[in-house]
């Protein structure tokens, strides 16, 4: 369990997004890229993200989408792979485990900018009724719509045990984040307003 939790935070390094998450959360940055477009569909947001499940070998992905980029850490080690689409609007980035087997995956979306066409809104006076413990669906019908799914670390008990990060963005950018267990809330987290 230490080793999954482990991968889970080195995980959400990858997040591109502006913030600082609270408590056990790590400070993680844009990496915009101004060449890149903005996908045009929700589709094609999710069009390799979606492509990848538990049980993926490195061998699948890449038959699928062909070589990826990778990311080093600071000792030199590839830390993650991000495959993208033909235009590289849009990709999803990949941890591997020792034995080549998919960890983890992050929707690959350059700035959160490019999500807000396709995110339902949230109302900052609803968030105080977001509890931890409460399921992303009872969550979902607090404020109104369904989050947008980030990424994705896979346990090692069993088809339900992940953890997932959903998000909600309103026009400015701003967000409203569930970190989840199984689907439960673990942590909440909300972002300010993403500079232009």
């Amino acid at each position: 369990m230490k080793k999954f939790t482990t991968l889970f935070l080195a995980f959400m390094l990858l997040l591109t997004i502006t913030a600082c998450f609270p408590d056990n959360y790590a400070h993680v940055n844009d990496s915009v890229d101004p060449n890149k477009p903005a996908p045009k569909t929700l589709e094609e947001a999710y069009s390799l993200y979606n492509k990848v499940d538990r049980g993926m070998t490195r061998d699948d992905v890449e038959k699928m989408f062909g070589e990826g980029e990778p990311s080093y850490d600071e000792g030199g080690e590839v830390s993650h792979i991000t495959y993208f689409n033909e235009t590289q609007s849009a990709g999803v980035s990949i941890i591997y485990e020792y034995d080549n087997s998919v960890k983890a995956k992050t929707l690959f979306f350059n700035t959160k900018r490019n999500l807000v066409p396709f995110s339902g809104r949230f109302d900052k006076n609803k968030i105080p009724s977001i509890k931890s413990d409460m399921s992303v669906s009872e969550a979902s019908k607090v404020m109104g719509s369904v989050p947008l799914e980030l990424s994705c670390a896979y346990g090692e008990d069993g088809p339900h045990d992940f953890k997932k990060i959903y998000c909600w963005y309103n026009e400015d950018a701003s967000s409203f984040m569930l970190h989840t267990e199984r689907d439960i809330i673990a942590n909440v987290a909300l972002y300010k307003e993403e500079k232009k």
